[in-house]
């Protein structure tokens, strides 16, 4: 997207949608020539087509969803486990992984079911994340 696609109705449409929704929103100041997010201490900005003040000269967008792809047996190993739910009340332990999916409690779960379906927690760490690794690009 260039800076006019930024700056058309859509995409303004889009980002005062986002605030409503609680998204994050970011911030391309002239002077920073990178993505951050906005109204943040280090980015104090609000839309200035929301404020009506057009002093920052900034672009602004909703924050784009990490691109991701399907776990493999590289990434999914003996002692992680997997839960439907983000808070792991229910979980199972993965006892195997091979090149189409992982074996945990006794079934057989493939990746793509895992990347739909599961939330992961891999050993020595306390939260389940998605079932899905996010790529760069």
């Amino acid at each position: 997207m260039n800076e006019t696609d930024y700056n058309s109705k859509e995409n303004k449409l889009a980002v005062a949608q986002g605030l409503i929704d609680g998204n994050e929103i970011q911030v391309l100041t002239k002077h920073d020539k990178k993505w951050v997010v906005s109204n943040t201490e280090h980015a104090p900005y609000i839309p200035s087509f929301l404020s009506g003040n057009t002093y920052c000269g900034c672009i602004f967008r909703v924050k784009p969803a990490p691109k991701t792809r399907l776990l493999g047996p590289e990434d999914v190993k003996p002692g992680c486990a997997i839960s439907r739910d983000e808070s792991g009340s229910e979980w199972r332990l993965v006892q195997q992984t091979d090149q189409t999916g992982v074996i945990a409690g006794g079934y057989t779960y493939p990746y793509e079911t895992l990347a739909k379906e599961f939330f992961i927690l891999y050993p020595n760490t306390e939260t389940f994340v998605k079932a899905v690794k996010e790529v760069e690009g």
